[in-house]
């Protein structure tokens, strides 16, 4: 079975997610990437990830897609700047 578990947190208690993690499974943890953002509600950030279209390359589409799922992972307003919470989605 496969899953994605997103976590967002709020680090400096600004009631603004400052990071987005990803832990992509494959009945245990395949791997991890994240999104740090930038304080300045930009949007922008730097974003660690693997080969998480698997093509067999870690490339700047990857990145693009870390970003991107963060991203539209925060519009939907499924964090809380005061506590991290985790959602499992399947």
């Amino acid at each position: 079975m496969r899953f994605l578990i997103l976590r967002a947190y709020d680090i400096d208690d600004n009631n603004k997610p400052d990071v987005v993690y990803l832990d992509f499974y494959d009945e245990t943890l395949a791997y991890t990437a994240a999104l740090y953002i930038s304080g300045d509600g930009s949007g922008k950030g730097a974003s660690l990830s693997w080969d998480v279209n698997n093509d067999g390359r870690i490339n700047l589409v990857d990145k693009e897609l870390v970003q991107r799922f963060s991203r539209n992972f925060l519009v939907f307003g499924w964090h809380d700047g005061c506590q991290s919470k985790s959602y499992q989605l399947m």
